[in-house]
């Protein structure tokens, strides 16, 4: 049926279409990997136990599913700690590093280090020094820190020089242009 424009009035059907569109691609994706994967763990690693097929996977995931329950919860909690400790001390130092410019030399070597250390190498130390779940808070602050720290720096080094100007002029400091 035709409306007096001469296009198609559109069903029902076609909305659903229209909206499941953009998921198209991701799915076609994951079933292609998904595919890729059974294919090379029956052919290729068969019988190696290197690549387990996705069944085998999703199996014992479900076998052990009291595992997943009790840890993922846990593991979750540490992590969002240990991420929102991360970033509000590296925009602390962000800020402490714009407003006495003088530290960013000495605190920066630290921040840098902070990010090249083998999560392996730290976490012993962490276990012995820190007690119940502040060692892995800390790792999880530890690695979200170097790289927050640098786009606050970066973030708040491109702001337009203009405006700070202005700012100054019109008499306010540093805090103010912050």
């Amino acid at each position: 049926m035709s409306n007096s424009g001469g296009r198609k009035a559109s069903t029902g059907g076609s909305r659903l279409g229209a909206r499941l569109r953009p998921y198209t691609l991701p799915l076609v994706l994951v079933v292609a990997l998904l595919a890729i994967w059974e294919l090379v763990a029956r052919t290729i690693f068969a019988g190696r136990f290197l690549v387990p097929p996705p069944e085998s996977v999703i199996w014992g995931i479900w076998q052990n599913r009291g595992i997943y329950q009790d840890s993922v919860p846990t593991t979750v909690h540490e992590a969002a700690i240990g991420f929102v400790i991360g970033n509000v001390f590296a925009i602390l130092f962000a800020l402490l590093f714009l407003l006495v410019p003088f530290t960013e030399k000495l605190l920066m070597r630290f921040a840098i280090v902070s990010y090249c250390l083998p999560t392996v190498a730290i976490a012993p130390l962490l276990q012995i020094l820190l007690n119940g779940e502040s060692p892995k808070i800390a790792l999880a602050a530890i690695s979200v820190f170097f790289t927050t720290l640098i786009i606050v720096l970066t973030g708040l080094r491109s702001a337009d020089p203009v405006s700070i100007e202005l700012i100054t002029v019109y008499g306010g400091n540093s805090m103010k242009a912050l």
